[in-house]
């Protein structure tokens, strides 16, 4: 008997970052990449999209990834103004929430 092979396939997040944009731009979202350096925003999204008076605070991960503790504490401060902060592994997490 043959054993089956497993093909793992793993993804940066710079493509994961890829698809995100190019789907927010199929569905109309301005959007725009925070582009970290120093002096930025510790813990600030990868992309701040906006459309039809809703905004979204973006984190890209791959699968495996993990948020900083920064991130966590941006988060935090963003879900406590009630505002929409999204951790997105894939396409999957967009379309889950109805983006």
């Amino acid at each position: 008997m043959k054993k089956n092979k497993v093909i793992i396939i793993k993804i940066k997040e710079s493509e994961v970052k890829l698809m995100v944009r190019k789907y927010l731009t199929i569905k109309n979202w301005f959007f725009f990449p925070i582009v970290q350096s120093i002096g930025s925003f510790k813990g600030a999204p990868d992309i701040i999209a906006c459309k039809n008076g809703q905004v979204l605070f973006i984190e890209v991960k791959t699968p495996r990834g993990r948020q900083s503790e920064h991130q966590k504490e941006f988060q935090r401060n963003i879900e406590a103004q009630r505002c929409k902060y999204l951790l997105v592994r894939d396409l999957d997490d967009l379309v889950i929430k109805g983006i």
